[in-house]
């Protein structure tokens, strides 16, 4: 095994892996870059299909059957309506599928929300758009939806006036029990005075833990530290950081290329194709690849695995850039690139 963080003769990363094995990669018909949207669906035909909506345009969300991990097939690849959106985030309960829009500036569309009808994949029917365009919103930057009811989304809207260009997003709930016609419930709006990158928190509820991680948002370690916290929840109105995740040397990864440091965890979600633990946690790390963690002793977590791939053919950041994770409940991982590396599928030997 190459040691932590080298380079390969003649430029470009090396593949690092710690019990965890390569089992299959799809380039994504060359539109390898992945957002942070991934959810499983189990067709009623008995198909595994993975959906991932994509970093940026042209393309909007690709689905791959996974059927056989080993040999992922490319089952649709849907484009975007123009270059000044894109979809980033997606998520799948049952054959709902709902898919965020984010635009690069204020005040175009499509900006918010669709919800599709994907009871057969290879044809994705639009069921409705919500609209959270407005002349200080890009629209929805992630959504959550785990229970076929209420979608949570990270979203400007039409009303809405920020304090700072860069913070233009508050915590939205949408009522989707009728999917043609989705309202607005509620929101969280914490900044002012908050202004920070925390982006997923992952509750252990039978333990009273959180796992939350920051985002790294800028190349070469501009940004270090970027970590993942673990949190003593027991008390909500006190919730005490006790741990963070352990780390390869920044000094070495902040030198391969692009960004790292912590991003997405795979979420515990519902549903017959999503492993769920409160000990075993994965994590993405951009140019850090995926990675495991034991936290069996919430004071000394403990990395048991990863992966970090090679530098993609179509990487223009010198790296590859891990930006989202799956687990099936067979813990066969999925794991997709930011621009050009498209999906990894892996499994553990741990």
């Amino acid at each position: 095994m190459a040691a932590e963080g080298t380079l390969r003769p003649g430029g470009g990363a090396a593949q690092l892996a710690l019990n965890m094995k390569l089992l299959g990669h799809h380039e994504l018909a060359g539109f390898g870059g992945v957002g942070e949207g991934i959810n499983m669906q189990k067709a009623k035909d008995g198909r595994r299909i993975l959906w991932m909506a994509h970093e940026s345009a042209p393309k909007n969300f690709t689905a791959v059957d996974v059927t056989d991990p080993r040999n992922p097939k490319l089952v649709v690849q849907t484009d975007l309506p123009h270059n000044d959106v894109r979809s980033n985030s997606l998520d799948v309960v049952g054959d709902i599928m709902a898919v965020a829009y984010q635009t690069k500036k204020w005040g175009l569309k499509p900006a918010g929300m669709d919800l599709f009808d994907i009871s057969i994949p290879e044809k994705p029917k639009l069921i409705s758009h919500f609209d959270t365009s407005g002349p200080c919103s890009r629209g929805a930057h992630c959504v959550f939806f785990v229970d076929g009811e209420y979608v949570h989304l990270t979203s400007g809207s039409a009303d809405f006036e920020p304090t700072h260009p860069k913070d233009d997003q508050f915590y939205r709930i949408i009522d989707v029990r009728n999917p043609s016609k989705p309202k607005p419930v509620g929101h969280l709006q914490y900044s002012p005075p908050y202004n920070g990158f925390s982006h997923t928190v992952l509750p252990l509820i039978e333990r009273g833990y959180l796992v939350v991680s920051d985002e790294c948002v800028r190349d070469n370690g501009e940004d270090w530290p970027k970590l993942t916290w673990v949190v003593d929840a027991r008390v909500e109105s006190n919730l005490v950081p006790i741990a963070t995740f352990p780390l390869p040397p920044a000094e070495v990864f902040t030198k391969r290329g692009g960004r790292y440091g912590s991003h997405n965890l795979h979420e515990n979600q519902p549903g017959p194709c999503s492993f769920r633990s409160e000990t075993l946690i994965f994590g993405t790390y951009f140019n850090g690849g995926v990675r495991v963690f034991d936290l069996s002793n919430p004071l000394q977590p403990k990395e048991v695995g990863y992966f970090v791939p090679a530098t993609p053919k179509l990487a223009p950041k010198g790296s590859a850039q891990i930006n989202d994770v799956w687990v099936d409940e067979k813990r066969i991982v999925y794991a997709v690139d930011r621009f050009g590396g498209g999906l990894y599928t892996l499994e553990t030997t741990f």
